[in-house]
């Protein structure tokens, strides 16, 4: 039997009744808050809405500790001032290594050397090449 769906009394958000006139993330969130009477604590801002939010406050001219405090996010957090700096700056991810291993190979490159200006070990390139991966014999109990 499906539970039906309803409009969140927390969040506004429709889905699946859980419990309580909330949907199952907002319920769970009040559960593992204890039950409180006021119901559950606010969602966690995701790092998409967070850091959308620190580009607009950080735009507005707000320092670094200002923005995090008011998106609720710890200012020292190592994880934290990496996200935010590279939300901040338009941050481009690298490029997969399976692709530019391939690329260096087609130049010509061995199997090792392009492991070696990849700073990739030898053995993550046999999950992009097959073959020429040596193994040892197996022992034969006797």
């Amino acid at each position: 039997m499906s539970r039906p769906i309803v409009e969140c009394a927390c969040c506004g958000v429709e889905g699946q009744h859980q419990g309580n006139g909330y949907i199952t993330a907002c319920y769970h969130r009040w559960r593992r808050a204890g039950f409180p009477p006021e119901g559950p604590p606010p969602a966690p801002i995701s790092s998409a809405g967070f850091a959308d939010e620190y580009r607009f406050l950080r735009d507005s001219g707000e320092t670094h500790d200002t923005a995090c405090d008011r998106i609720g996010v710890s200012p020292a957090s190592e994880g934290t001032r990496l996200r935010l700096r590279r939300a901040y700056e338009g941050y481009e991810p690298r490029r997969p290594k399976k692709a530019e291993y391939l690329r260096l190979r087609q130049e010509g490159h061995s199997r090792k050397k392009a492991a070696e200006l990849l700073g990739s070990p030898i053995t993550s390139t046999y999950l992009w090449e097959r073959g020429e991966m040596k193994t040892r014999p197996r022992k034969v109990a006797s």
